[in-house]
């Protein structure tokens, strides 16, 4: 049975509408959360973030337990027990409460996880802990790569952190990594110092080439910031973008005023 033109309109009107919601919501949200008040700020890299919140608990690195959280968030009934008829004179067990799976991130953890410090990019408004690793530890801030300079360190200190929401915690600090410019300041609290760097110049090159994590012959302390890249793309997007920056001081905490 054909449809009449009245009805072949409204569907059509209805699928532009939906097109047109499917563009205005990603833009919407892509507004509300861009940072505009840094990124056009000229006094952005003056301004002084407040300190991201130390963990509270102790952490393990994700990649242990992310087949369990899997496999959970399929269902597993065998935690119940056996089943137990009415009338049985055994009570029967309540089913375990439902736990956020962030939380439940957070319980299982232990001390696999070292904090080194904290690091801001003010330009970003970004204020993160900063952790030694770069699996699980990107979830709940950004992580130092294993092998390459410490901050403040003669060598090239190279740090990873989310582009795109992280599982669970949400977390994605380096989103707009590609709106620093030469000039921007970075700081790293480590080792009770203040590292600061400005930021050079900005770059993408193919995930495996791993030479953007090697020392660098014109730059001594050097800092490297990793993210994915493009934004928009599937778990394993095949570019990074890379920020160096090179440090320009390194002050004791007790010398800075608060």
């Amino acid at each position: 049975m054909a449809m009449s033109r009245k009805t072949r309109k409204l569907i059509s009107g209805l699928c532009i509408l939906v097109g047109a919601l499917c563009i205005i919501v990603p833009l919407g949200y892509e507004a509300v959360n861009y940072p505009w008040m840094t990124l056009f700020n000229p006094n952005a890299n003056e301004i002084v973030l407040a300190d991201a919140q130390e963990p509270e608990v102790e952490y393990i690195n994700y990649r242990d337990i992310s087949e369990q959280f899997r496999e959970g968030s399929r269902g597993d009934l065998s935690q119940y027990g056996p089943s137990i008829l009415p009338g049985s004179p055994e009570e029967e067990t309540p089913p375990p409460e439902e736990v956020d799976p962030y939380t439940a991130y957070l319980e299982y953890a232990n001390s696999t996880f070292i904090l080194l410090g904290n690091l801001k990019i003010p330009r970003l408004n970004v204020s993160e802990n900063l952790f030694e690793g770069t699996w699980g530890q990107l979830i709940v801030g950004v992580g130092h790569t294993p092998g390459t300079a410490m901050p403040g360190q003669p060598g090239n200190c190279v740090i990873s952190g989310h582009r795109v929401h992280a599982l669970y915690s949400g977390k994605q600090p380096f989103r707009y990594l590609d709106s620093l410019i030469p000039g921007d300041i970075i700081t790293i609290d480590f080792d009770g110092a203040l590292h600061t760097y400005e930021v050079c110049i900005q770059f993408i090159v193919e995930k495996t080439d791993l030479w953007v994590l090697y020392p660098l012959k014109e730059e001594p302390n050097a800092l490297t910031l990793i993210t994915c890249d493009p934004v928009i793309g599937g778990n394993d997007r095949p570019n990074r973008l890379i920020v160096r920056a090179r440090l320009i001081s390194s002050e004791p905490l007790e010398l800075i005023d608060p």
